[in-house]
């Protein structure tokens, strides 16, 4: 199944050689009632599933510095699939060059963003490892940004992070931080349990819903435990699933209202209310 935004839109298909034992029979389509005959010259479209391209490894000749290449068969045939010769093609994103590189052996003209310092001098370096012809100067490098000129007339995705951005605070709640604006607003308690400490030093900061199960760092998924719930719940479960085991064991204290902060929905809320707090004093809040 594919699908394009409009009817003006290029795929190529690449296609490969049929196994040798392939015979040319006839096939009868049920869909468009047709006859037809296999092609064995042209071979068979390739699917899907890309088992041929294999991945770039340390010993590979293709391998730079960059942590997340991709290899460079993979980028001609989405290049080639996808785009004509001339056509430009747009990486804003292109790391160590992968995509430059496949567009100027495909006859495509191309533009590579990044803010990796090293990636114009790769494609001086790949190009010129293929032992292509080119002029150096063809490849310019802008990296001042006033010489960049935006034409969405600085339109923002979110409205608050022009703010964020001009003020260029940005503030990093850390775990002591957390476990204090967490003891401020719900008392000193262990939502796993119940247990009051004297003191919130016998607390630690642990997740709502563990990071085995994709749970958030964030303040919104934080909750503070003893030492033996902490343990007990470890990375396997969620705080529920605590809860209910320190019932079931009689080690309950708890009453309201951890029972209601503990609810992953209210816990968003109460973080949100705080990030907007936060965000009209023009400081951006992300967990660490």
């Amino acid at each position: 199944m594919r699908y394009t935004k409009s009817n003006d839109y290029i795929f190529n298909v690449e296609r490969k050689p049929y196994k040798e034992n392939t015979q040319q029979v006839g096939i009868h389509s049920t869909y468009s009632g047709s006859d037809n005959k296999i092609d064995l010259a042209r071979g068979t479209p390739i699917t899907d599933w890309w088992t041929d391209i294999n991945t770039v490894t340390g010993w590979s000749p293709e391998k730079t510095d960059y942590p997340t290449q991709k290899p460079l068969a993979l980028y001609r045939r989405i290049i080639a699939a996808s785009s004509k010769e001339n056509d430009v093609v747009l990486d804003p994103f292109c790391g160590c060059a992968t995509t430059p590189v496949a567009a100027e052996q495909l006859g495509r003209r191309w533009i590579g963003m990044d803010n990796w310092d090293k990636t114009h001098q790769v494609v001086l370096d790949r190009l010129n490892a293929e032992k292509r012809m080119f002029d150096k100067s063809d490849i310019r490098l802008i990296d001042d940004p006033d010489r960049l000129e935006r034409t969405d007339d600085s339109d923002a995705a979110v409205a608050f992070l022009p703010e964020v951005q001009r003020r260029n605070r940005q503030t990093i709640i850390k775990r002591d931080e957390m476990l204090d604006m967490l003891v401020k607003d719900w008392g000193c308690v262990c939502w796993g349990c119940g247990f009051e400490p004297p003191d919130k030093e016998y607390l630690e900061l642990d997740h709502i819903r563990p990071k085995s199960d994709a749970g958030s760092n964030e303040l919104f998924n934080r909750a503070p435990l003893c030492g033996p719930c902490n343990r007990r719940k470890s990375n396997r479960i969620g705080l529920g699933e605590l809860r209910r085991i320190n019932r079931k064991a009689g080690r309950w204290h708890g009453k309201t209202p951890i029972d209601v902060r503990a609810d992953l929905n209210h816990a968003m809320d109460w973080a949100m209310g705080i990030l907007e707090t936060r965000v009209k004093q023009g400081a951006f809040i992300v967990g660490a």
